[in-house]
């Protein structure tokens, strides 16, 4: 009997999902990229260096009310949860309230946590150079047809948005790791601006990041 216990244990380790998640996989110095690498390219967006795929690799108009990015646990623990159960797929809005998120599959099992974050969220960013990019730069206006081809790059660039999370696991049945982000206050709202357009922190509802790296950026509330 205890042979048997054994063996179905070891089998539901390995093939099936664990009844209890494992421990976090994020480390403060995930935590730390994180929120360096989102800051870094919002900055670039709201000095207006961001290349637009649509216009020939032009760049996107600068933007005026672009927060500063604070990393939230909160938002990590959410994603985490949902990173552990190995989908396939990002989750339904409907089960996030006001929270906003990405997803991103990583081909490897073997990259460290580390670097599948970076790899995922360089692939949010670089959505809009390598498609259609955004074809309306003058109102900025986010549509729910971006979905699927544009909208991990406006997430990541949604101007109110002001605190991020991420979680990740590597998910050997699938031959993948899995990178989940969540956001908030949440973006890709239909017929809203993604950002203002404007030179940078000429709408900050308060001050102007100082940080060199991060400049152009409004400090969040």
């Amino acid at each position: 009997m205890i042979l048997l216990l054994t063996i179905f244990a070891l089998i539901h380790g390995t093939i099936g999902q664990p009844a209890q998640a494992p421990p976090t996989s994020i480390t403060q110095s995930i935590r730390d990229k994180v929120i360096s690498m989102h800051n870094y390219r919002r900055s670039r967006l709201a000095q207006g260096f961001v290349p637009n795929g649509v216009n020939g690799m032009k760049f996107l108009p600068k933007g005026s009310n672009i927060y500063y990015l604070k990393y939230n646990r909160t938002l990590e623990n959410a994603a985490q949860q949902y990173a552990d159960g190995c989908p396939t797929t990002g989750s339904s809005n409907t089960t996030r309230n006001d929270t906003g998120e990405n997803f991103a599959i990583v081909p490897s099992t073997t990259m460290t946590y580390y670097d599948a974050v970076i790899n995922a969220t360089k692939q949010f960013w670089r959505e809009v150079k390598r498609g259609a990019g955004i074809i309306d730069t003058t109102t900025l206006l986010y549509f729910s047809n971006m979905s699927g081809t544009l909208s991990r790059f406006t997430q990541m660039a949604w101007a109110s948005t002001y605190e991020v999370g991420c979680g990740a696991r590597i998910c050997p049945r699938n031959s993948n790791t899995v990178v989940v982000c969540r956001y908030s206050p949440r973006g890709n709202i239909p017929n809203t601006r993604i950002y203002q357009l404007g030179e940078k922190c000429g709408t900050c509802p308060s001050n102007c990041v100082t940080a060199y790296n991060y400049q152009g950026l409004c400090n969040p509330p």
